[in-house]
């Protein structure tokens, strides 16, 4: 294979969202919501064997009601909205990649983002999703966005059999060119669907936040 593109719906913050004063801030949510989606058309991937009805305004108000929105300091928590997938089956959960005392990087940051890149990587060949938080259009630093991986790009073809991803991650990373992911920032999915991002790109200006959905 020579790229990996998982066939997750698009939603927009600014076409789907209803509440006006929450469509330049919903991106996070709007990235739930497309997760949700893709396990909800795969069925066996829920814990939960039922059909139910799923709109991203319902999840949006859920995410508000519940305070995981911080005014003071600007975008959602992740370890709170990460909990909103359960109420539908999917299993999830925030971590970060990030080794900081005081502010400060520790001399153990780069291998830490390394292993969070493995692990994205690991998840995507697993059909799972991650949310991650970049700086919005991959240039305004004083402005997080979240946006979802839903897919890889490979240097060269290769065939992988699944009884050998366990132990092969780190040779897997070598041929990553790079990753697909969803923008929800976008009025369609003709321009906010599969958009790209090279794997030097992501590892410049990834803040290290991610939540794995699946």
């Amino acid at each position: 294979m020579s790229e990996i593109k998982l066939n997750v719906p698009y939603i927009s913050q600014h076409r789907d969202v209803n509440l006006e004063d929450w469509k330049s801030k919903s991106c996070s949510i709007v990235c739930l919501a497309m997760a949700i989606s893709y396990f909800k058309q795969n069925k066996e991937s829920l814990f939960f064997e039922k059909d139910f009805n799923l709109n991203v305004n319902d999840i949006l108000n859920d995410a508000i009601e519940f305070n995981f929105y911080d005014d003071k300091i600007g975008y959602w928590l992740h370890n709170k909205v990460s909990l909103l997938p359960h109420n539908y089956g999917v299993p999830a959960y925030a971590e970060e990649f990030r080794s900081r005392k005081l502010g400060i990087k520790t001399e153990f940051e780069e291998n830490i983002r390394r292993l969070g890149i493995i692990k994205i990587v690991k998840n995507i060949l697993e059909n799972k999703l991650i949310i991650f938080s970049m700086p919005k259009d991959w240039e305004h630093e004083d402005k997080y966005h979240s946006s979802l991986f839903v897919g890889i790009k490979f240097k060269n073809e290769f065939n992988l059999k699944e009884k050998e991803l366990e132990n092969n991650f780190e040779n897997i990373l070598y041929n990553v060119a790079g990753f697909y992911y969803h923008d929800p920032n976008f009025e369609n999915e003709e321009v906010g669907a599969f958009k790209y991002v090279e794997l030097e790109k992501f590892k410049q200006y990834w803040r290290g936040l991610a939540i794995f959905v699946g």
